[in-house]
């Protein structure tokens, strides 16, 4: 099953084997259970806060940095754990949903599907505009939510729908929820609660798993690889999270799984696609992030993969790419304020490439380990290479409900309704 992408790791050659592992390069996977929920900060809008429905690496990094200096402290090697982030040697992945050991992958801006589907069926159909022209039916694009692929030995259920040939299952798509809480602002004066002064909080609820990445550099691993092998399997009480200070929200437990080396997936020659599964930030043309395709590709230049959008034929309705841009804001818990905002190009965006040099489908293939753009160490710029579900010209997604996604929740009917 698809998991979270590898992490950055250092520029590793072109002459050396695509298909072997990177040399001393580790990544550990990061299991996170929230016991409260957690506020993934986004901007509050209006009387309401609002929170993102997965974890970026601008949080996890602190708290697994600070992690490897409380068990490396006073060793001669503090300097290398001091310096690990800035260096390059430490690096997190985004957390994402997790539904049956499954991580989730950000739905692809390139699928549609039919606007007026019959209800009730549990699955929509998904068309790849890569591959297939305009539908003749008026169809919606697909730009929320997550896509969960199922693997080689999931078991498609029968399903009939008035006797129509249906296109294959493909995985499951969906969302996690998110729960709400109402408050009262008070008067830092008097104590007392403000007149009117209502404002709700959006967080991710408890009983909701995530997955992230953790990659260390040889030098780093050899350093703490010891003492995180005693970690292993014994959950870590955390604080994540924004509005932790309440004492409502932002407590997890974070599991860490046995490091393992890295190897790049096999390269893929001639066309293929690039599939984001994190925001990226790429500078523009006006030296600031948030850059189009020509900034994208020029990201790619400059990491020795030159790459060019495949050509369309004359009078065919396909897509060449699926790009969004949003706008990227994070908490600095140090100043207490809000950090500059950033415009990324939007985890889901998808690329349909032709390689440009002879070994660059090789050196494409080490990039996806190693990610692409700004601020990779805080899990940006992560992609999957000509993955299988973006070769389906038609599938079926089967829908997730809230339910899935809470393990061993206790959900009524009216908060299953409100989610």
């Amino acid at each position: 099953a698809p998991g979270a992408v590898a992490a950055v790791s250092p520029d590793l050659g072109a002459g050396a084997d695509p298909g072997a592992a990177d040399p001393g390069l580790m990544a550990m996977d990061l299991t996170i259970v929230l016991r409260t929920p957690v506020v993934s900060y986004e901007v509050p809008m209006s009387n309401e806060v609002r929170s993102l429905d997965f974890l970026r690496g601008t949080v996890l990094l602190p708290w697994v940095h600070r992690l490897l200096g409380r068990e490396c402290g006073g060793d001669t090697d503090d300097t290398l754990v001091r310096d690990a982030v800035v260096n390059g040697d430490l690096l997190v992945s985004d957390a994402v949903a997790v539904v049956d050991d499954r991580v989730g992958l950000p739905m692809p801006l390139v699928l549609s599907s039919p606007k007026v589907e019959r209800r009730g069926r549990g699955w929509i159909t998904a068309v790849n505009r890569l591959l297939v022209e305009e539908p003749e039916e008026v169809h919606k694009p697909l730009r929320s939510g997550y896509v969960f692929p199922a693997a080689d030995g999931d078991r498609e259920c029968p399903a009939a729908d008035e006797g129509r040939k249906l296109p294959p299952l493909a995985g499951w798509s969906g969302a996690p929820p998110l729960t709400g809480r109402q408050s009262t602002a008070h008067d830092t004066a008097t104590g007392a609660a403000k007149d009117g002064q209502l404002f709700l909080v959006r967080a991710l609820p408890a009983g909701l798993t995530l997955r992230a990445t953790v990659t260390m550099s040889p030098a780093l691993h050899e350093c703490v690889g010891a003492r995180l092998e005693d970690l292993v399997g014994h959950p870590l009480d955390a604080r994540i999270g924004a509005r932790r200070l309440s004492g409502t929200f932002g407590h997890a437990l974070c599991t860490f799984s046995a490091a393992q080396s890295l190897a790049p997936a096999k390269p893929v020659d001639g066309e293929t696609t690039i599939w984001f599964t994190s925001d990226v930030l790429v500078r523009s043309s006006g030296l600031g992030p948030g850059g189009g395709l020509e900034d994208l590709r020029g990201a790619f230049k400059r990491a020795g993969v030159p790459i060019e959008l495949v050509d369309i034929p004359p009078g065919k309705k396909r897509f060449r790419a699926g790009v969004r841009h949003r706008r990227v804001d994070s908490w600095s818990a140090a100043s207490h304020q809000p950090r500059a905002t950033r415009m990324a190009v939007q985890a889901g965006s998808v690329l349909r490439i032709r390689t440009l040099a002879n070994d660059a489908s090789c050196r494409l293939a080490r990039l996806a380990l190693t990610g692409v753009g700004e601020l990779r160490a805080q899990g940006f710029g992560r992609f999957v290479v000509g993955h299988p579900l973006l070769e389906r010209d038609w599938f079926r997604l089967a829908t997730l409900r809230a339910q899935n996604f809470i393990a061993g929740a206790a959900r009524t009917d009216a908060q299953e309704k409100q989610s």
